[in-house]
């Protein structure tokens, strides 16, 4: 990067004016410390801004847009084009940066060569023209970090049945490319400039509906970023590993995902109006008794859309409690029943594994389909038990529904309702629902984004009703309320 300095004497005293050309940065903060002055350098490139700050020969400050001290003055070194310009500084700066210049500079220099090398690696990877066989997932990469990128596409083209097409680096280049490659994925960050994350989001849905599988650096303590982006139409999410030791695991976790991703049908996304819950009187949460009814309801991946839908609708009826289980990785599960609750009267209460909880009216129960999990009845208690270890779908739902199935006798009846998810359910494990004389109700296939569940248990032609997902909620007071339904058939055709 190199720029032009225009230098004025402004201190009233004779001296000289003059300008230098085609002048390095680097060039310029090294003749900055050996001169001992103070000086601001405000640099431009690569749609960002920075600002280094050199104070008595010492670099003590770097900053832009969203990195600060080190981090910054190493980013800023790393741009491959772009101008600066110099200006008075202005009081004392605020150190950020304990480094010696001379130290700072030889690191500058062997991390832009890096940048550089892995730059030359990805842009010939972008232009490696791909013959795509139909078994093939095409993926394209979205992350403003050209590393990421390049780490991505090394762990995800292992598998031979993914193939990485592109990447773009925000996005707007993102839209660009969406048109250009056609791919049948789409992996997005979160934190881009230019255009973020949620924009891109949108514009996609809208103009070029792809299945979106959002990569991110947020962590369990905040996630609600990430549950926008699914309320919104993302269809699952990854974790970004925290070091290379986590890139292996993390990067099996992606594959899995992706491929199951790309068979969501993003036609049948349709956006649920949310509004925050109305401060009121809440449900009694006490022990559900004998006689009270548990909903249990089921998902896959693909159905954290159904619940903002379902959730905060659920009927303000006494005398039941809910039991929600969703296919999704278990560390994640205290951070989405907090962002549910937001906008629900009904209490959300997580479970985890190995815990042991009382069933309670006026609340929904949520935990994870990674493990085992089984109602039991201790004294006056109906108790929800969940396991340490990881479960198997067919065998995790089997030992649910025969643990269910024996507590008949204690409960007043059981409502099942299978929601969209990518895995399907066995007609045993359906018989043996209808057979204990439950109500089983299913989201239409046809809005769904993940139809094999749904559609799984439509075959066997023992559901009694099936609906969109907004309708499922004033279906579920109608059974409540009146005690009735239990043996009818209705099929709702989906509101698009």
């Amino acid at each position: 990067m190199h720029s032009s300095i225009v230098g004025k004497n402004n201190s009233g005293c004779d001296g000289f004016e003059g300008t230098l050309s085609n002048i390095q940065l680097i060039d310029l903060i090294q003749m900055t410390c050996l001169s001992k002055i103070s000086i601001d350098i405000k640099v431009y490139g690569e749609d960002k801004e920075g600002i280094i700050q050199i104070f008595k020969g010492n670099v003590v400050h770097s900053q832009t847009d969203d990195k600060s001290g080190e981090e910054a003055f190493f980013d800023i070194m790393s741009w491959q084009g772009g101008s600066f310009e110099t200006a008075s500084m202005k009081g004392i700066p605020t150190p950020s940066i304990d480094k010696n210049w001379e130290f700072l500079l030889i690191e500058a220099t062997k991390f832009k060569d890096e940048v550089q090398e892995q730059e030359k690696l990805i842009d010939s990877i972008e232009k490696t023209t791909y013959e795509s066989s139909e078994d093939q997932t095409k993926v394209l990469i979205v992350d403003d970090s050209r590393i990421i990128c390049k780490k991505m596409t090394e762990i995800l083209e292992k598998d031979p049945g993914i193939k990485i097409v592109g990447t773009a680096q925000n996005g707007k280049d993102a839209l660009k490319k969406l048109q250009e490659l056609e791919p049948d994925l789409v992996t997005l960050d979160i934190n881009m400039p230019v255009m973020s994350g949620d924009t891109a989001l949108k514009h996609i849905m809208i103009s070029s509906p792809c299945p979106i599988v959002i990569v991110s650096g947020m962590q369990s303590e905040n996630m609600t970023p990430v549950f926008d982006y699914l309320r919104l139409g993302a269809i699952d999410f990854v974790s970004k590993p925290r070091d290379n030791r986590e890139l292996e695991k993390k990067g099996l976790v992606l594959i899995k995902k992706i491929k199951v991703a790309a068979k969501a049908r993003v036609k049948n996304f349709k956006r649920g109006k949310l509004k925050t819950k109305k401060e009121g009187k809440k449900p009694e949460a006490n022990p559900l008794g004998k006689g009270d009814r548990i909903v249990i309801l089921i998902a896959g991946v693909g159905g954290y859309a159904e619940w903002l839908k379902i959730i905060p609708a659920l009927p303000q009826v006494p005398g039941y409690g809910v039991l929600a289980l969703q296919d999704m990785n278990a560390e994640f599960v205290r951070a989405f029943t907090g962002y549910l609750q937001q906008y629900s009267s009904f209490g959300i209460v997580p479970i985890e594994s190995g815990e042991t909880t009382i069933a309670r009216a006026g609340t929904c129960h949520f935990a994870s389909l990674s493990s085992s999990i089984s109602l039991r009845t201790i004294g006056d208690d109906l108790r929800l038990k969940f396991g340490q270890n990881s479960g198997v779908w067919d065998e995790v739902l089997s030992g649910l529904v025969m643990s269910a199935v024996k507590g008949l006798w204690w409960l007043g009846g059981i409502v099942w309702i299978f929601l969209s998810g990518e895995r399907r359910i066995s007609r045993r494990i359906v018989g043996q629902i209808k057979k204990s004389g439950s109500i089983l109700i299913i989201q239409h296939p046809e809005s769904s984004l993940q139809p094999a569940l749904p559609s799984s248990c439509m075959e066997t032609g023992l559901v009694d009703f099936v609906l969109p997902a907004e309708l499922i909620p004033g279906k579920l007071g109608e059974i409540l309320v009146n005690q009735h339904g239990w043996n009818k058939c209705s099929v709702a055709t989906p509101v698009h």
